[in-house]
């Protein structure tokens, strides 16, 4: 719960939310990324609007659940966003639009920038809750030489590394794995413990951390 509680408070001062917000439930309630939708509102006061299944496809659909109950901050994967943004696109200027659980390709990103929406892409695994960073993008982030968008930095009590395989930390611009420590870093897996052992290490300063592979 503690690690939940972080990133839920995390997101809730980045996107600076108030009891005057309206979050949309866009989600399917067995995708983990549905618990920042579901929460966000709970801990600020706001409102909790549930997309209809229409819009969760249709991007007419979304817009005008988006102005009916003027939602203001959407969450969805690239996947969705590709469906619906363009129908969507008139009525996205001003919310906050939160993009991640796959690769965000840059010209989605240039697509969603151009609706006048505040953009973050987020980023992170299961094993250490939903989101570990997150990337306010604008225009000038987005290079013509990137097929994907930046993943941002960590959210707070996190922190991100990257490992030899043989669990050395490396310097900036050198490849290796990605690893991720702090408050968001899961027990382990149930009743798996040589997988636990495998993907879990500890690391000096840190504590434990989760390999992503």
């Amino acid at each position: 719960h503690g690690a939940l509680a972080n990133l839920i408070a995390h997101f809730a001062a980045e996107l600076a939310v108030t009891p005057d917000d309206a979050t949309l439930w866009m989600t399917t309630f067995t995708f983990d990324i549905s618990a920042l939708e579901l929460f966000l509102p709970l801990v600020s006061g706001g409102r909790l609007v549930i997309a209809t299944d229409d819009s969760r496809v249709d991007g007419a659909a979304l817009a005008e659940l988006l102005k009916r109950h003027e939602v203001d901050i959407v969450q969805a994967t690239p996947t969705t966003w590709r469906l619906v943004a363009d129908a969507a696109s008139d009525v996205l200027a001003g919310r906050r639009v939160l993009c991640g659980g796959e690769p965000m390709p840059v010209q989605l990103a240039r697509t969603l920038l151009d609706t006048g929406c505040e953009l973050r892409n987020v980023y992170g695994p299961t094993e250490t809750t939903i989101w570990s960073t997150s990337a306010r993008l604008t225009a000038g982030l987005l290079r013509d030489d990137d097929t994907t968008a930046m993943v941002g930095i960590p959210l707070r009590n996190t922190q991100v590394f990257v490992a030899a395989p043989e669990g050395t930390e490396l310097p900036v611009n050198v490849s290796g794995e990605l690893c991720i420590a702090g408050s968001g870093v899961a027990i382990g897996y149930h009743d798996r413990p040589e997988l636990t052992a495998d993907r879990f290490g500890e690391h000096p300063v840190y504590g434990r951390f989760y390999r992503t592979g």
